[in-house]
């Protein structure tokens, strides 16, 4: 087969500085039927040449990377290898300068397997390469036997395009043309091959009736729904090993005020409560790691909110003895000693005959809803709970790593916080391809994906992996809008993609309200549930009372709570409720409160910019 008629089929990625080996490659690999697309200079074009870099990698079969010194620190190279990998293609490493293999591969997850080509070897090596390519992948044999014109046509295009075409936006589309034309019709199931790795979802053939989501979209993980959560199994092990720590502690300095307190830290979107209510608590309520926690008594997780004790009254109400009253809870939490969450906790231990988990979440509320007397109150109950050494009680915080200043003001919190505290880092493209694919395997919910839309998702959240809410949505709608069990790529563009989704949404449901008189009550709505802060990335959302939404006139009050409804009916608001006192008649009764489902809509939609 001809350079001019072969098909393209594997990229080469290499240092510019190796170019003149890697023209010779490319040329002796087509002599061998193997066509190869390569970038002809350096890449300085702008957005458009490295679209044409993604797209090309995007419908390879391979990417081969040749691995000199060069290569090791080039920066294009590292991005072509994470679009390799990003995409799920295969990367076949040939040594092709250098003294030794880590000086010329010590790029993360190349393997130290490869073919060497260096000076005398290189005519054997490109034997290997090609039998290996061969037999990876029988198309490229059989695309010998295939004639089409029109295909020959284009890619003889592709092959020659000159260097100021590739500039010209015409070139881009020359290429995207030559690239579709080929591969138009043809069904690329390429992936990363991995024995250990579980089996895609084409594989399986079970029949489901009715299939479940397992996407929560902007909605934390809880505890219950552990099966769908995944890409975190490594921080989770972390945590529970910091939790045995503390335990360790505990025993070694029995009579030490040790702090039996994790803090667990990220970014707004790094899915800090998910990897707490759906991963380390699930764990260590397995009690596979730490002997006996699976005996642990686990209260309902709580958030500070306006009144951080009446919070904590309400997660001790359902596992203290019957006729112990919310009033008396309260009554004794506000006690000047300090000591009613001690109490509690070891009543419940002596009970239950065991340890006390307390999950504080979004502690970043203690200093953006919480007055100065209460959040004093409350961070000396958690001081005196943690420390006091015949205590039981563990306590688990969450916060948005952009507060962690704010705990410095308090003295005693900032002790118990800074003893064992774990940052959540960003997610790998593996971690976030676990994320993608793993609960499309669930016996329940057997979906498969077009191909390239988990790359194409992969791609857009790389340097944002703080926004899993986003990914989260935008699988939800993906799931939702699937053609039997297969979701696609239409479907991603018709939703905005990843960083459109959420904001095209709640634009959609802005607009379908009825009237001009709903679009003002809806920015008033929001503008109550928004903590603005001091800076545009300080903004958290508030909880707020339902009632607080009362009107005297009834023509405005209908169309509030119809504007609020259809905000809850779209999932963009959360509606629940919490145990409060009465200002007046001080009874404790249950109010309704409303919340925006996730601070990630404040900063994904414009119009609450």
């Amino acid at each position: 087969m001809s350079e001019e008629n072969a098909p393209v089929l594997v990229f080469l990625s290499y240092a510019h500085a190796d170019r003149e080996i890697a023209s010779r490659v490319q040329k002796d690999l087509l002599k061998k039927s193997i066509a190869v697309w390569r970038d002809l200079e350096n890449i300085q074009a702008g957005r458009d040449w490295e679209e044409l870099v993604r797209e090309a990698i995007r419908t390879c079969s391979g990417v081969i990377y040749l691995a000199t010194p060069n290569a090791r620190g080039s920066r294009i190279v590292r991005g072509e290898l994470l679009l390799a990998k990003t995409y799920g293609k295969p990367i076949y490493p040939i040594w092709a300068t250098g003294q030794s293999w880590p000086e010329v591969a010590s790029l993360e997850d190349i393997s130290s397997h490869y073919i060497d080509i260096r000076a005398s070897q290189y005519e054997d090596g490109l034997l290997q390469l090609v039998a290996f390519l061969k037999s990876w992948n029988p198309s490229i044999d059989r695309q010998r036997e295939v004639s089409n014109p029109q295909k020959d046509i284009a890619m003889k295009e592709t092959i020659h395009i000159d260097n100021e075409k590739r500039r010209s936006s015409g070139g881009r589309r020359t290429f995207m043309h030559a690239l579709r034309l080929f591969f138009s019709g043809t069904q690329n199931t390429h992936t990363v091959a991995k024995a250990s790795r579980k089996p895609r979802v084409e594989e399986q053939r079970t029949v489901i009736r009715h299939r479940r989501n397992p996407y929560k979209g902007l909605k934390a993980f809880t505890t219950e729904e552990a099966g769908d959560f995944f890409g975190r199994e490594k921080l989770i092990d972390t945590m529970v090993a910091e939790i045995k720590h503390i335990l360790t502690l505990e025993q070694r300095y029995a009579n030490r005020q040790e702090p039996r307190f994790l803090t667990v830290v990220g970014p707004s979107g790094s899915g800090k409560s998910s990897v707490v209510m759906a991963g380390l608590v699930p764990s260590l309520q397995q009690g596979k790691v730490i002997a006996g926690s699976d005996t642990w008594t686990f209260l309902s997780p709580m958030r500070p909110g306006k009144d951080p004790l009446e919070a904590l009254a309400q997660t001790l109400l359902p596992v203290l003895p019957g006729n112990v009253s919310m009033r008396t809870i309260l009554d004794n939490l506000h006690d000047e000693s300090m000591r009613a969450l001690h109490w509690y906790a070891s009543d419940i231990a002596r009970q239950q005959g065991s340890r006390v988990v307390l999950v504080v979440d979004q502690l970043e509320e203690l200093f953006t809803e919480t007055d100065e007397t209460l959040r004093q109150h409350f961070i000396d109950l958690l001081a005196v709970a943690t420390t006091e050494p015949e205590n039981k009680v563990i306590v688990i915080v969450t916060m948005r790593a952009d507060f962690s200043d704010h705990p410095m003001k308090y003295q005693l919190l900032h002790r118990i916080m800074e003893a064992h505290r774990i940052a959540i880092p960003p997610m790998t493209v593996e971690n976030l391809r676990a994320v993608i694919e793993r609960p499309a395997f669930l016996d329940d919910v057997q979906v498969r994906f077009e191909e390239n839309l988990v790359g194409d998702l992969l791609l857009d959240i790389h340097g944002q992996e703080e926004n899993l809410p986003l990914l989260q949505f935008t699988l939800e709608k993906l799931f939702e809008a699937r053609h039997d069990d297969l979701l696609t790529l239409e479907a991603y563009e018709a939703l905005g993609r990843v960083q459109g989704a959420l904001s095209k949404h709640a634009e959609e449901v802005y607009e379908s309200l009825p009237s001009e008189q709903h679009h003002l009550l809806a920015e008033a709505l929001f503008t109550r549930l928004i903590n603005p802060g001091g800076l545009e990335q300080d903004a958290t959302r508030r909880r707020v009372l339902r009632s607080e939404f009362t009107f005297a006139d009834h023509t405005q009050h209908q169309q509030m709570q119809e504007t609020i409804q259809t905000f809850i009916d779209t999932r963009l608001i959360t509606a629940n409720e919490i145990v409060s006192e009465n200002a007046v008649s001080r009874r404790v009764e249950t109010v309704p409160i409303i919340e925006i489902s996730h601070e990630a809509l404040i900063s994904a939609w414009k119009r609450l910019a």
